[in-house]
């Protein structure tokens, strides 16, 4: 009985991976479009953008919270968040998000953009100065940009 059963349970399961592999025998048979003579097919940029951003001091939920005011923020807050909402058409790919204080860069933080709508955060220890962060795509674009100061 327990070969009987063992036997019906191992062709269920070979079925199964003959059902599960015939898509991809299908897709191996489609051509891929031919480039013209001399120049090489190319790959549309990716193309981001960014529908939602804000400079704050914490995330709950994966949503800013305790967004700046005014442009400013006290310096006792000790570190402030950049949190975007990337909309991507070709993934996956990846932004930056460079931080400055006062016309000098000081830091820049590679995220991975892996779904079509991604909410991605950055965060820095801040002190007193006129603070700027951006989105910056792979190809080096500025997507979107932010400007704040830290006050003591």
């Amino acid at each position: 009985m327990k070969k009987l059963t063992a036997g019906l349970m191992f062709a269920a399961l070979a079925g199964a991976a003959v059902a599960q592999t015939q898509p991809q025998a299908q897709m191996k048979t489609e051509q891929a479009p031919q480039a013209t003579a001399g120049v090489a097919a190319a790959k549309p940029a990716a193309e981001l953008t960014i529908a939602r951003s804000a400079v704050c001091t914490g995330i709950n939920d994966r949503e800013p919270s305790g967004t700046v005011e005014n442009a400013e923020l006290k310096a006792d807050v000790g570190v402030a968040y950049f949190w975007t909402e990337v909309q991507a058409k070709d993934v996956p790919t990846t932004i930056k998000h460079r931080w400055s204080r006062d016309g000098k860069q000081m830091a820049e933080i590679e995220l991975a953009v892996k779904y079509p709508r991604t909410r991605t955060w950055s965060t820095k220890k801040i002190v007193a100065g006129a603070w700027k962060v951006e989105a910056v795509s792979a190809s080096g674009e500025v997507i979107k940009s932010a400007e704040f100061k830290v006050v003591p």
